[in-house]
């Protein structure tokens, strides 16, 4: 009941953090009031100029700049529905996500800019252009003469906490992304769960961090703003408790190492595959990453090593994971401290806003310790998506949000993550699930990442292939591979196809591995 009744609010609340340091991007460093003065700025030309009003669309596509918290929180405070989207895509995507939710205004950058410009006199969308080199200023505005002092401040805007605050584009793995809408109430609600869950995790904390209770909080953001985990815990918890937002113009391992020495980092909040090839860059060992005491882990299965390796490297720190989806706002299941070290393998407990069951593939409900798909009710679910109602009206059972994920709940209620129903490999009639390949390979030394994916197979249907990035200096085969997986998989798991990539994986704007680009480029033949 205590939780912001808009997001309106939650934005609202870091005004009194005054001269503390908020933003650290390359050499610039920004304060709280100096955010809020150029904030305050666009937003009066948001409503003053644009006529921006409750219910409009403003779109924001750029890297993770500075001026991209600027427009979302300016966005927000105007009342208008803000879409972030997706950076990372090419113009097709970047068009079909502005003829989809039309907004009146769109803040990019200079690349994205390019992706739209030769279409811009046939939009209807105001273009504003972030750190411009070459605009047309015929079509488009920098946004930095937008920033400018002024006094003349209409006033915050006042929302109905059920209306609309976000639409968040989902990755998109099969086709154009659908745009998953979330409310004002969901967002609140979200915030207030990560600090019910931050507080009971630390009445599990372990002797060994009181040494960190003197460090100013700093979260390092490594994944992309316009997706949930970089947004709700890298720039709102910090926004609402002064803490530090660090900001990469794209991830470097060793760049992250560096920041995370000069800035005292003390959270990183990311998917499984950048922390481990954070904690195996050659050069680890000469930056001093004393002060980072907490490793948040989600978006994808965590490798059963992993947990391990970071204990290895940092010492005891607080570890973290959990489950959500866009759709649930990011809340599910989660679990850090010594919760987490009690069940390391698992996702977390579930929330306590979430219901949770599994369902079988007729819908039916199964018992606790079986396995089946997750399906959510609770506060934070996504009302639907935008504009397609077909696609909501897949997604529902009833009241129940199907998610995807098949899982199982154990006898104290953690919940486990099993794979995504369509991450798997239909070889002769047996499921395989490709995370349970993945943990096995992941399991070898020499492996940084992999990935794993069905191949066609004439006989069989589908047959088990992989897709390895080995560490920088290690040297194995396929044989090698394929032996390591005998002494903890069946044998008709084992990858048949084994590729070696002499560069890291390909992944999309969460971080996940783009199994569908490997299959569809790899080539197999007999030498795999």
């Amino acid at each position: 009941k205590h939780a912001p009744k808009s997001l309106v609010e939650l934005l609202s609340a870091g005004r009194g953090h005054g001269d503390a340091t908020l933003i650290v991007y390359e050499d610039e460093r920004w304060t709280f009031n100096e955010f809020y003065q150029k904030v305050d700025s666009l937003r009066s030309w948001l409503v003053n100029q644009k006529e921006i009003k409750n219910g409009d669309r403003v779109a924001i596509a750029m890297r993770n700049y500075p001026e991209w918290l600027v427009a979302f929180t300016a966005s927000v405070l105007s009342g208008a529905i803000t879409v972030p989207l997706n950076s990372w895509g090419k113009a097709d995507e970047l068009l079909h996500g502005l003829g989809d939710c039309e907004p009146v205004v769109l803040f990019c950058d200079q690349q994205r800019y390019d992706f739209v410009a030769s279409s811009a006199k046939n939009m209807t969308t105001d273009l504003v252009v972030a750190r411009s080199e070459s605009i047309d200023t015929s079509v488009a505005v920098k946004l930095d003469s937008l920033l400018l002092e002024t006094d003349d401040f209409p006033p915050i805007a006042e929302v109905e906490s059920d209306s609309t605050a976000l639409v968040l584009y989902t990755s998109g793995s099969t086709g154009y992304p659908k745009g998953v809408i979330l409310t004002h109430r969901t967002m609140g609600q979200c915030l207030m769960n990560m600090y019910y869950v931050g507080a009971l995790c630390s009445q599990f904390a372990d002797p060994a961090m009181e040494k960190f209770s003197s460090i100013a909080p700093c979260n390092l953001i490594t994944v992309p703003l316009f997706h949930g985990t970089g947004l709700w815990g890298g720039f709102f918890v910090p926004l609402q408790m002064g803490g530090k937002v660090v900001l990469m113009y794209k991830w470097d391992a060793k760049k992250a190492l560096s920041l995370i020495e000069q800035e005292q980092v003390t959270l990183i909040g990311t998917v499984p595959a950048i922390v481990r090839s954070l904690l195996k860059d050659p050069d680890f060992d000469q930056y001093n990453t004393e002060t980072l005491c907490r490793v948040s882990m989600a978006g994808s299965l965590t490798p059963h090593d992993l947990p391990e390796l970071i204990h290895e490297k940092l010492g005891y720190v607080s570890r973290s994971t959990g489950w959500a989806m866009t759709e649930t706002c990011s809340i599910g299941s989660s679990m850090g401290d010594r919760i987490y070290d009690d069940r390391p393998d698992s996702a977390g407990l579930v929330s306590p806003i979430v219901d949770l069951r599994m369902v079988d593939d007729e819908g039916n409900v199964v018992p606790d310790g079986e396995e089946g798909e997750i399906e959510c009710n609770g506060v934070t679910m996504t009302p639907g998506y935008w504009r397609r109602p077909d696609a909501t009206a897949e997604i529902y059972h009833g009241d129940w949000l199907r998610t995807g994920d098949v899982a199982y709940l154990d006898d104290e209620g953690y919940l486990y993550i099993v794979d995504r129903i369509k991450d798997m490999v239909l070889r002769g009639g047996e499921n395989i699930y490709c995370a349970e390949v993945e943990s096995a390979i992941f399991d070898h030394p020499a492996v940084a990442e992999c990935t794993v994916f069905g191949v066609v197979d004439d006989r069989l249907g589908e047959e088990v292939g992989a897709a390895i990035y080995l560490t920088p200096g290690q040297s194995i085969d396929a044989a090698d591979v394929r032996e390591h997986c005998a002494g903890q998989l069946a044998k008709f798991k084992i990858p048949r196809y084994i590729w070696f990539t002499n560069e890291a994986l390909p992944r999309n704007a969460s971080g996940k591995f783009l199994k569908r680009e490997l299959r569809d480029t790899l080539q197999v033949s007999d030498s795999h």
